[in-house]
């Protein structure tokens, strides 16, 4: 059945306004529909889980310890350093009193920690044996140099008898045969300094120049080399019955000072360049001499192979040293006597300064004990099983750093070079080793604190007879140092890898798992960055930059030295020597490492709240970078710490949308700066 339409609804339909209106109504009405569908549909999708939920104690620390810096009352958009750092300034501004920056700072506090925890070793119930021999030494050290200045007649008489020996030479090569058994055997660096290590080819002799007295002392200007050597000298002369003299001995050191200074040029040879060095000795000689400190299997001959410093200065020393006399074995000696009365230099310069004498002994136990790295690392840290925490960060910045698309200003040759490094860069492989020289027997004589300097020369023996047999990688006791003491990431070019050290390691920095990734990410994933970045673009690169190139960093510099100039009224040029190349990276690595997280973040796109979280991880990202350029120092430096954690934000639209400042880039008037590829020139 059909039914009619009325007359009513007939006159509806006849009218064009009403035609129109229900129209305009079915529109409404599907619009409507379409959007609830969608929304529907979109609900659905975000029905995953949340993200960022802070549950974990590590995490809860993390969002406290942050939280508390942040200054509410500073407009992020407008003074953003103030925003992050002003609190943190007051805070270690009133704990310190000394001028320092955040990494310096957080340094100085594993410093304290590791201080504190050798210092209170118990022999009862030590964390371990190995920890507490290291912690014996240590400590051992740690006292002598707080003791106060007293007489060092003591502590001289295990020198007595290299003074007679070196007075009582009477030839050249005399003495060049002491200096390489002196180097070889006992680990004393002179005027050369000659060692055993595993390169990757082969087990092979070292040969470098030496050190001079000022820099084996690490001088201080509170107590000039030639006011230390004044005070000493009086006792040595009468312990030797010789009378030194000091004039003599600061001339040999101000001429020295300029030839060490030499350009470095290490260079793997054919032994034989030993011949060349001085006409006093044969290469057989040098062969007789060196393989009588060296262990069977290491043994070396016309045909092996040696890595040598620049030949002309290593044959300039030698000939320096010929013409020289009793001067020249009177400067050797004190080169001996100071290997370890530097300690009683550093009580006389240092004796309230904990961070030196930190920092002193360690390195001090470092030399004598191998695997002292290793121990600390294990027993102190809380990271024992090595690379485990930081591994994931250093995976996802590296991706981030490799991409084709950041290079794409570089010249063929230069981007073959940095994806040849990237491709095979690791953290660095540091080793564990399980000898050590020091046994219960030695507990004793390390008690005995006014003979520290005696006995750390008798350890440090020891220790080359293990270093002889076990050949270290070169600068392996350097990298064990950084691991300790550094306060930034370090690039090492001839493994071609990282180092994180031990205060990148430790919160606030790294935070255990449980917390989100922006923590890590906005101070060690920048710092991972830098250092990546570091290697591709090394500091002599500008050698061999094209034209093009040097053209495309010098722009991108310009254009940041704009932007400071408009948004914080201050030149690049005037916060020191930032080079084009040094501006570059640093910006570089914050865009580098915010990649890194965005990608982390990719599989989480589907959470309910993402869109959310992600504007919270991205400001908690922006301050913890911020963080790495507090400080607490001169008013010309905090205005360059002041510039590199703002200027690098501002180049970046994800701040300004995270923390709502649009008006930014219409402020400025610029368009924000990048490296232009030299195609698009």
């Amino acid at each position: 059945m059909i039914r009619e339409i009325s007359a009513i609804t007939e006159t509806v339909l006849n009218r064009d306004d009403s035609i129109t209106c229900l129209i305009v109504l079915a529109v409404a009405a599907s619009f409507i529909g379409i959007v609830a569908l969608l929304l529907l549909h979109g609900g659905q999708a975000r029905q995953g889980p949340r993200i960022g939920d802070c549950t974990s104690e590590s995490c809860k620390r993390a969002f406290r310890d942050l939280d508390l810096l942040i200054n509410p009352h500073a407009d992020p958009c407008q003074d953003f350093y103030s925003h992050v750092c002003h609190r943190w300034q007051q805070k270690t501004a009133a704990s310190s009193g000394n001028p320092v920056a955040f990494l310096r700072y957080e340094r100085r506090e594993l410093m304290r920690h590791i201080n504190y925890t050798l210092s209170g070793m118990n022999s009862a119930k030590p964390a371990s044996f190995a920890l507490y021999k290291v912690a014996k030494f240590y400590e051992s050290c740690e006292r002598f140099v707080r003791m106060g200045t007293a007489s060092v007649s003591e502590a001289l008489l295990p020198f007595r008898g290299y003074g007679r020996k070196l007075l009582n030479m009477s030839t050249f090569p005399q003495v060049v045969r002491y200096i390489v058994q002196l180097s070889l055997a006992r680990g004393i660096q002179t005027v050369l300094d000659i060692s055993l290590n595993r390169f990757p080819e082969a087990v092979s002799l070292r040969l470098l120049r030496g050190q001079t007295l000022s820099r084996k002392m690490n001088a201080k200007h509170t107590l000039s080399l030639k006011n230390y050597l004044i005070q000493l000298m009086g006792e040595v002369s009468g312990m030797l019955g010789h009378l030194i003299n000091v004039t003599a001995i600061l001339d040999i050191e101000q001429k020295l000072r300029k030839y060490m200074a030499w350009e470095r040029r290490e260079q793997r040879q054919s032994i034989a360049i030993l011949g060349d060095l001085t006409a006093d000795i044969r290469l057989n000689e040098w062969l007789d001499v060196i393989n009588a400190e060296l262990p069977q299997q290491h043994q070396v001959n016309t045909e092996s192979m040696i890595s040598i410093d620049r030949v002309d200065l290593i044959q300039l020393l030698l000939s320096f040293f010929r013409v020289l006399g009793k001067d020249g074995v009177v400067y050797l000696f004190v080169q001996i006597l100071l290997d370890g009365f530097r300690f009683d230099y550093l009580r006389r310069v240092s004796s309230n300064d904990t961070e030196s004498i930190v920092s002193s002994c360690l390195r001090a136990t470092q030399s004598v004990m191998r695997n002292t790295r290793g121990i600390i690392a294990s027993q102190l840290f809380r990271e024992p099983s090595g690379d485990t925490a930081i591994y994931p960060i250093f995976s996802k910045v590296l991706d981030s750093v490799s991409i084709p698309s950041a290079f794409s200003w570089m010249t063929v040759f230069m981007r073959h070079k940095a994806d040849k490094t990237l491709q095979s860069v690791s953290l660095y492989p540091f080793n564990v080793y399980s000898q050590t020289p020091f046994d219960e027997a030695d507990l004793g004589a390390v008690s005995k604190t006014s003979s520290f300097p005696g006995f750390f020369l008798q350890m440090k023996k020891r220790q080359q007879l293990i270093l002889l047999e076990e050949p270290p990688a070169p600068h392996e006791r350097e990298i064990d140092d950084a691991f300790l003491m550094s306060s930034d990431v370090l690039y090492h070019d001839q493994s071609n890898s990282i180092v994180a050290p031990a205060s990148m390691r430790q919160e606030p920095i790294l935070y255990a798992e449980g917390v989100p990734p922006e923590y890590v990410m906005g101070t060690l994933g920048v710092l991972l960055a830098r250092a990546l970045l570091r290697a591709v673009i090394p500091i002599n690169a500008s050698a061999v930059w094209s034209p093009e190139e040097r053209v495309a960093l010098f722009s991108f510099y310009e254009c940041l030295d704009v932007l400071a100039r408009t948004a914080l009224n201050v030149s690049i040029d005037r916060l020191g020597k930032w080079e084009p190349r040094d501006v570059y990276i640093w910006t570089q690595s914050v865009r580098s490492s915010f990649n890194a997280l965005k990608a982390a973040y990719e599989p989480s796109r589907a959470a309910a709240n993402y869109d959310s979280y992600w504007v919270l991880a991205q400001k908690t990202f922006f301050r913890r970078f911020c963080l790495l350029s507090c400080s607490v120092r001169s008013e010309q430096q905090n205005l360059a710490s002041r510039v590199f954690c703002f200027l690098p934000l501002l180049n970046m639209e994800e701040f300004s949308n995270a923390f709502d400042c649009p008006y930014h880039k219409a402020e400025y008037s610029i368009e924000y700066c990048d490296v232009a590829s030299p195609l698009d020139k």
